[in-house]
C-alpha cells in the first residue's frame, strides 16, 4: 500500500503554507502541502521532515503533532495512507528555498482563502480533515502525541 507524509505548517497568524506544483510535475499548477512518499523502511515523521526540508530548504527542529492518519483511495482506486503532521509556529518570514517540484509558495489564511486555490485532491482531503477536526476540538493545539485516524471515502 502506498504511504506518504505531509507537513501541515501553520504560522502564529493562522496562515497555512502551500506550494504550487511546477509545470513539469504531477498535478502541474495545483497547490499542495509539502511532503511525499515514504522510502523503504522510513518512518512517516522522518519522511515528512525530510520532504519538507528537500522542498522548502527549512529543517523542522521541533516535534511535530498532532498527527492525522488518513486512509483514502487513489484516483485509480488503490488504497493509500496519508500521514499529516501539524507543525506550529513556523515564522512566515522564514527563508523558503523551493526545489524544482514547486514553482511558488504562499501563506494562505485557512479560514478565508484556502479553497480559492486550485488544490490537489490530496490537499483537499487533508485540508477538509484538519479543518473539521479543529472545529470539533476548538483548535488543534491538543498536544504533540495526539493521533487521529480518518477514513476519507471522498470522491473529487
Amino acid at each position: 500500500m502506498k504511504e506518504s507524509a505531509f507537513v501541515f505548517a501553520l504560522s502564529p497568524s493562522n496562515g497555512t503554507l502551500l506550494g504550487r506544483r511546477s509545470m513539469d510535475t504531477d498535478h502541474a499548477g495545483k497547490w499542495d502541502f509539502f511532503g511525499g512518499n515514504l522510502e523503504k523502511g522510513e518512518k512517516p515523521e522522518d519522511c515528512a521532515i525530510r520532504e519538507f526540508q528537500e522542498e522548502t530548504g527549512i529543517r523542522l527542529t521541533a516535534k511535530l503533532g498532532p498527527t492525522f492518519i488518513i486512509k483514502m483511495k487513489t484516483r485509480k482506486g488503490k488504497d493509500r495512507i496519508v500521514h499529516v503532521f501539524c507543525y506550529y509556529s513556523l515564522d512566515e518570514t522564514a527563508k523558503i528555498k523551493l526545489n524544482n517540484e514547486h514553482s511558488a509558495f504562499e501563506w494562505v489564511d485557512q479560514d478565508a482563502q484556502i479553497y480559492d486555490y486550485p488544490l490537489t485532491r490530496t490537499a483537499m482531503i487533508i485540508m477538509g480533515t484538519v479543518i473539521e477536526a479543529s472545529k470539533d476540538m476548538a483548535g488543534l493545539n491538543t498536544g504533540q502525541d495526539t493521533v487521529f485516524f480518518v477514513s476519507a471515502d471522498l470522491n473529487f
